[in-house]
């Protein structure tokens, strides 16, 4: 962290696109929920697009994503399923 080589904070992601509505539905039917989807007007600084680049954290650290959005998601859930 106190490398000088590192020019500021990285993103670290993964660079496949997905929306928000995407990822709430893919959570609620991953785990069994009953949860209703509720839609409200966006700030007006949100973001359009939330595609990290992740260039630099390759670049620097030769770092890439290396888990899918679906299999990150679903070690979550088992995650969170050992704790509660």
């Amino acid at each position: 962290m106190n490398s000088k080589q590192i020019p500021g904070p990285l993103n670290l992601g993964n660079e496949n696109e997905i929306s928000i509505l995407e990822t709430a539905k893919f959570i609620i039917q991953k785990v069994g929920s009953t949860s209703k989807i509720k839609h409200l007007d966006l700030p007006s600084d949100d973001p359009k697009q939330r595609k990290p680049d992740t260039r630099a954290a390759f670049e620097t650290l030769n770092w890439q994503a290396s888990t899918s959005f679906e299999d990150g998601i679903k070690q979550t859930i088992n995650n969170f399923k050992d704790r509660f």
